[in-house]
């Protein structure tokens, strides 16, 4: 199997960066977020300057809720280029999540300050993009709808 390959892989050469990455592709695409995570995290360690290892290892991070660390891979990202738009547009969305399930007025506010941040910039740049106009959207109707939560 595909998984058994890389697994030797990595056990002869942990410095595989890209044997990791598939294998954090294969544990994910199995809903295996735990050995996902470790995974991606090898390959991001490995090769910092790698993006797909960062955007994969925020995705882990945002499916296990863990928004702080998500928000890190996305950004160190975006330090390798500045001008990703796939990666603000994941920033964006990233925050309009958070805004969603946070429960705080102080935590809603302020992810829903991040998103918009993101969300705007991804639309000065791409100004048709249904994904960012529709978070933003409804980030909007949310907070007019409850001002108080």
């Amino acid at each position: 199997t595909a998984k058994g390959h890389y697994t030797r892989a990595v056990e002869l050469n942990p410095t595989l960066s890209d044997a990791w990455f598939k294998l954090g592709e294969i544990s994910l695409a199995q809903n295996d977020l735990l050995n996902a995570r470790i995974q991606f995290e090898m390959a991001a360690k490995i090769d910092r300057r790698s993006k797909p290892s960062a955007g994969k290892l925020a995705l882990v991070y945002q499916l296990q809720a863990d928004y702080v660390a998500a928000d890190r891979e996305l950004r160190r990202a975006l330090t390798l280029d500045s001008e990703d738009v796939e990666f603000q547009l994941r920033l964006g969305l990233l925050h309009t999540e958070k805004f969603l399930k946070s429960s705080s007025k102080v935590d809603r506010q302020n992810a829903a300050d991040e998103a918009r941040i993101w969300l705007t910039q991804v639309l000065a740049k791409q100004s048709e993009n249904v994904v960012a106009s529709r978070a933003l959207q409804r980030l909007n109707d949310d907070q007019r709808r409850s001002p108080s939560k």
